[in-house]
């Protein structure tokens, strides 16, 4: 990554930490290795530890270019990191894992190091400072002043997106948008709080929102006399009301300008001990391993979990899509869990990001569209390289990646495809990023009265319920309707063992769209697609309902259970 006269950069990933539960991380480093200090970044959690992941990648590399060497990481039951996410001692373990970061970085040869908190991370950060003495300086990257705000905002978010949860009154599971927590953690870490008392600091930096409220934030100012930066809209990067994150480039500039300056300028070789892969037990005590990859012409970044000891390739391959521009980690981490119960069912199981997402590709480069020739061409490149028999292969993905999946499917015939949430029903597809179509508009059901009263909406409601359905499904042929029929049919008849799960909403708008009609045909010619209604969850699959159903299918190929073995 080298910008005009800047210094040569490297972003090495890398599995670091104990070996029975490691962490996994990334170093970013000058290309010649001589640096001057070190940096942890401690990132938020959730869905924000997804949305600011290529911020804190933009950051890394930043300060690399400073020849500061920086080391991001997910904290254990977290993203890669070993470990499952719902334990009693998960904040414990968080806290563990930021004293990893800092050992790593002093087998690196750091002596001294910085440590930077991103929103929840900052709380993070905060109950552990104190007790490393190797940390000089701490910066607070937009802040939440107490746990207990965080887990009420984020329970919050999870009932307006995602709906009430039933998971029994004794249930030990506290569900938010994007992680699951259990209720002993839940209530450990709203007990975390600022203060900014660690002695041991010697300057403390404050990027913080102009409208920021927050008393214990303002009175940890105050009492350590830490310099402020105040930043517009990092509402847009931490909690986007979209799929479209925005970078906060002046809080980028301003962490890497102010570390540079606490930084010592004398240099020396760094030599970090760079791991690709890791063995450990996963939630039911069954060894796995898991190797970094990079895979295709652009090198997207890939984990690929299979049985741990195991000489030849599996026989079954799972390849996981990730909807929108949401990261390998999938709706609430289920894709690494759910990869891990691939490897301990005896399969294999890859999650990746595409070019511009997560952990792949340029982390300044502007978003990429969803629907392009180049993320398809991508895709397919992806399934052809996951396994040496397209036949083993089972591929999955949630709304845009449920698309993907289906390309891929029909493309190279897979043995099976599970979409989930699908509502995109045609191949005809233009990109939501290049103007050709309104970004809100890529098929998703329209649910907006005023929307209702348009010309075209009224169009539409009348075609979908007196055309005949052979012209409802001409149209759809040609792009201008979402007909189940046109996805599926190509995909059946490849011969691929077809899954649908539908969550409520989405299973309406399969039915509005005259899915079962199609359906009907598809069984008169022999093909019977399975249609699962989960009659529970939302389209985002954060819910557990979904992500059950989601599992059932793709375990039993893994096995080789299925309804075709």
């Amino acid at each position: 990554m080298t910008q005009g006269n800047r210094v040569k950069t490297i972003e090495l990933p890398t599995f670091f930490g104990p070996e029975e539960s490691p962490l996994f991380g990334a170093v970013h480093l000058p290309a010649d290795r001589r640096v001057r200090g070190a940096a942890i970044l401690c990132g938020s959690l959730g869905k924000e530890q997804g949305d600011t992941l290529r911020g804190l990648r933009l950051l890394a590399d930043a300060l690399a270019a400073l020849r500061i060497m920086a080391i991001r990481f997910d904290y254990l039951g977290v993203g890669d990191s070993s470990d499952a996410q719902v334990r009693v001692d998960s904040v414990s373990r968080w806290k563990e894992s930021v004293r990893h970061a800092v050992a790593f970085a002093h087998e690196c040869g750091a002596e001294e190091i910085t440590a930077v908190g991103l929103r929840a991370g900052s709380l993070i950060l905060e109950s552990v400072v104190d007790q490393i003495d190797s940390i000089r300086n701490v910066v607070y990257w937009d802040p939440v002043g107490r746990g207990r705000a965080f887990i009420r905002e984020q329970q919050s978010l999870y009932k307006l997106t995602v709906g009430s949860e039933d998971i029994g009154a004794d249930s030990d599971i506290v569900p938010l948008i994007g992680t699951s927590l259990s209720a002993g953690a839940a209530k450990e870490f709203t007990d975390l709080d600022i203060r900014g008392d660690a002695d041991g600091v010697k300057d403390w930096l404050v990027v913080r929102r102009p409208e920021s409220t927050d008393r214990r934030v303002s009175a940890m100012v105050e009492r350590t006399s830490a310099s402020v930066i105040t930043v517009e809209a990092m509402e847009a990067f931490s909690q986007p009301s979209s799929f479209l994150v925005s970078i906060p480039r002046q809080a980028v500039t301003g962490i890497a300008t102010w570390i540079d300056q606490k930084t010592t300028r004398s240099t020396f070789g760094a030599e970090p001990e760079i791991r690709n892969v890791a063995e450990f037990d996963c939630a039911n005590g069954i060894r796995i391993r898991e190797q970094i990859e990079r895979l295709g012409k652009q090198g997207v970044f890939a984990i690929r979990a299979s049985p741990a000891g195991s000489v030849s390739e599996p026989a079954r391959t799972v390849v996981l899509f990730s909807t929108a521009n949401d990261t390998h980690i999938g709706p609430n981490r289920e894709w690494v869990e759910l990869s891990r119960e691939v490897a301990a069912h005896g399969g294999q199981a890859i999650r990746w990001d595409r070019t511009g997402v997560g952990e792949s590709g340029d982390p300044g480069a502007k978003s990429p569209g969803i629907y392009t020739s180049e993320a398809i061409a991508e895709a397919v490149e992806i399934g052809r390289l996951a396994c040496a028999e397209p036949s083993g292969m089972l591929v999955a993905g949630v709304c845009s990646g449920s698309w993907y999946a289906a390309y891929v499917a029909r493309e190279i015939g897979t043995g099976a495809v599970v979409l989930i949430n699908a509502i995109a029903w045609s191949w005809r597809r233009k990109s939501a990023m290049t103007g050709e179509i309104d970004p809100s508009d890529l098929g998703v059901p329209r649910s907006d009265p005023e929307w209702q009263k348009t010309p075209r909406a009224r169009v539409k409601s009348f075609l979908q319920q007196n055309l005949p359905y052979r012209m409802w499904r001409l149209l759809g042929m040609r792009g201008i309707t979402q007909v189940p029929e046109v996805l599926l049919g190509p995909v059946v008849r490849a011969d691929v063992d077809t899954t649908v799960v539908l969550s409520p909403h989405d299973f309406d708008w399969f039915v509005s769209q005259r899915g079962p009609e199609g359906l009907k045909r598809l069984q008169r010619s022999g093909y019977t697609p399975r249609i699962v209604e989960t009659n529970v969850g939302d389209h985002t699959a954060y819910h557990s309902g979904v992500r059950a159903a989601v599992r059932v299918p793709i375990l039993e190929w893994a096995d080789g259970s299925g309804r075709n073995d």
